[in-house]
């Protein structure tokens, strides 16, 4: 969207998942696994899902810092099991670059954009 169009209004919302779709490796335990083993876990399992937890958990927290270093007005919500964020005052295009720049893939976060036409006509 061009900066100086006036006509439409974007929302921008970033979704990094604690569990992204792409990462369905054997070798790390699943939540839905996880629930299902409860009774019989081992100390291994454990150790999986938390050495995945938090090398995720730390790729998050730098995608947050990156997009809040060059927009402050974002809303940050915190759910189950991903972090959201969300503002209607930057460019999408912005969000992808700046993650891009920093060796970030579009497979790491979910990307959505919504526009609203603020007036007249299609």
């Amino acid at each position: 969207m061009k900066k100086d169009q006036l006509t439409c209004k974007q929302r921008v919302t970033v979704t990094f998942n604690f569990y992204p779709q792409y990462h369905q490796s054997d070798s790390v335990i699943s939540l839905k696994k996880w629930h299902r083993q409860k009774n019989n876990l081992d100390s291994k399992s454990i150790r999986e899902l938390g050495a995945f937890l938090s090398e995720r958990l730390e790729h998050i927290a730098q995608m947050i810092e990156i997009l809040q270093s060059v927009h402050e007005q974002w809303v940050v919500t915190g759910k189950r099991d991903r972090v959201i964020l969300e503002t209607d005052r930057f460019d999408v295009h912005l969000v992808v670059n700046a993650l891009a720049e920093q060796g970030f893939l579009a497979s790491d976060y979910q990307l959505f954009v919504e526009y609203e036409r603020k007036w007249g006509i299609l």
